[in-house]
């Protein structure tokens, strides 16, 4: 009986628990922001996967043509910073000073300033 009742309880909680997060929103190629819960927000790939090094604490984020960005805080452990992926091959530049993390931004083409958003309203993205 107390076992049933523990099995129970543990699917209540499980299904309970799979509607807690939102659902990511669009980004280019099908990368996507994750909000799990108030403090953790967090880019993910295709698979569902976080990007390595980003940690689950997003500020800001925003996107153009293949290229998603924005800026991290640390209260994760996470790396803090400003972020530039290339969501055609992965490739991410973490842990940027605002400064460098212009000058990239630049040199790919990105129009300045940049449009960043909130992680709870859906990402600008442009193609």
């Amino acid at each position: 009986m107390k076992a049933t009742i523990a099995i129970a309880t543990i699917i209540v909680f499980a299904a309970l628990m799979a509607g807690c997060g939102r659902k990511a929103d669009p980004l280019p190629n099908e990368y996507g922001v994750f909000v799990a819960s108030r403090s953790q927000k967090f880019v993910v790939d295709s698979k569902g996967g976080g990007i390595p090094g980003l940690g689950m604490d997003l500020r800001e984020v925003g996107s153009y043509n293949e290229f998603i960005f924005g800026r991290m805080g640390a209260a994760d452990g996470g790396a803090a910073g400003f972020f530039l992926l290339n969501s055609s091959n992965g490739q991410a530049q973490i842990s940027l000073s605002e400064d460098a993390w212009i000058k990239e931004l630049k040199a790919v083409g990105i129009p300045m300033p940049p449009e960043r958003l909130d992680p709870y309203k859906k990402p600008p993205t442009r193609r």
